[in-house]
């Protein structure tokens, strides 16, 4: 998306934050945000859907996925295998300097894979935060469900917004929602109230926020 660009650039604007250093402390932390997300839907479709065909082996695949991405990014000596080809045959002569200064950066500081821990509590405090904001926003608008229906349900439609179709996921996130909620007699206005509500409070006032933090400070 491109607010992860914009929060590389921002870092990279740091003293002593190299662009390869900011690439990598965000991407990490993009990865383990849609593992969590990921392991989470998992969980979701296969109790409260009952999915076991298609779609969740789907499922399976993409936190399997993050997960080995996981390890190949954190580990050095891999991913130069794997960027080895790209950069001896796709990276113009003129810019390979720039790639490997770039690749030495992104790897001065890396996260051992001991050192996930932290991050990925974090990582999990953090979702259960945005989920638990929207159980009680669905509590102001009348949708009754238990807790743990959110925590496992709602990774699902944070999944589907992933799909480019729309800005930020709008309309895909809420269609998945009336669609998961609905199977609780849940009415459609409600979810979209709902959706929309949580948006605005876990995604455009913090962006709108931080925006303006981030002039202040330059």
């Amino acid at each position: 998306k491109a607010g992860t660009f914009i929060r590389v650039k921002y870092l990279a604007g740091k003293p002593g934050m190299a662009a390869g250093k900011a690439t990598s402390v965000i991407l990490i932390e993009k990865l383990l945000d849609l593992l969590i997300v990921s392991i989470l839907s998992v969980i979701g479709a296969y109790f409260f859907l009952g999915y076991t065909g298609n779609e969740f082996i789907y499922l399976i695949l993409i936190a399997a996925l993050l997960a080995v991405s996981i390890f190949v990014v954190m580990n050095k000596k891999l991913s130069r295998l794997f960027l080895g080809i790209f950069y001896k045959y796709l990276v113009p002569k003129n810019l390979k300097r720039l790639g490997r200064e770039f690749f030495d950066s992104f790897y001065e500081k890396m996260l051992k894979k001991r050192q996930l821990f932290v991050p990925l509590l974090v990582t999990v405090a953090m979702w259960l935060v945005i989920f638990s904001e929207a159980f009680f926003i669905a509590k102001a608008v009348s949708i009754d469900l238990p807790y743990i229906y959110f925590v496992l349900l709602m990774p699902i439609s944070t999944i589907v917004s992933l799909i480019p179709i729309t800005f930020s996921g709008l309309g895909t996130r809420e269609a998945t929602l009336i669609f998961l909620l609905g199977m609780f007699s849940v009415p459609a206005e409600n979810v979209v109230v709902m959706s929309i509500t949580s948006f605005l409070m876990t995604a455009i006032i913090p962006a709108i926020a931080g925006f303006f933090l981030s002039l202040k400070t330059e």
